[in-house]
């Protein structure tokens, strides 16, 4: 027997917004509390947040979160690991830096060219283009086909 699951997403109402955010707000004291205690320091005026919704909810008006009595300010994207995540979890922007990282590498051989062979110009270029690729591709897994699309070109 198989057990069958459906997911409805209905719209939050701004209350249960507010204790979502609340709730946040209390985690990320806590985390900051043991932080401290274990000799540890989160810097919030280096810190940002994203708030990771779908586009209806994002309609929320939250704008900053706090953290040690400091105002944390919402950003549409962080990049974390060098992975750039927004709000959407589209990794739109992500595929458009590694794209335009990609493409800039590629362009910048063309100065030292002349100094080194076809094979070798193109095991260059394979190994800066295939670096960039390669490095944390799993988090594209079921990306949009217009950025697997991008990807491709490269």
């Amino acid at each position: 027997m198989s057990k069958q699951h459906s997911t409805s997403y209905t719209a939050l109402s701004k209350s249960d917004k507010n204790a979502s955010v609340d709730k946040l707000q209390n985690c990320l004291s806590t985390v900051h509390l043991w932080f401290s205690q274990n000799g540890l320091v989160i810097n919030p005026e280096k810190s940002e947040a994203v708030l990771l919704s779908t586009s209806q909810q994002a309609r929320a008006s939250v704008s900053a979160l706090t953290v040690a009595g400091c105002m944390v300010p919402l950003t549409d994207t962080v990049k974390i690991l060098g992975v750039t995540t927004e709000h959407h979890l589209t990794f739109k922007t992500h595929v458009q830096n590694i794209c335009k990282l990609s493409y800039y590498h590629i362009q910048a051989l063309k100065h030292i060219r002349s100094s080194l062979t076809i094979d070798i110009a193109r095991t260059v270029a394979c190994a800066l283009v295939n670096s960039r690729l390669g490095y944390v591709n799993s988090v594209l897994y079921s990306t949009s086909a217009a950025n697997i699309a991008k990807l491709q070109r490269i």
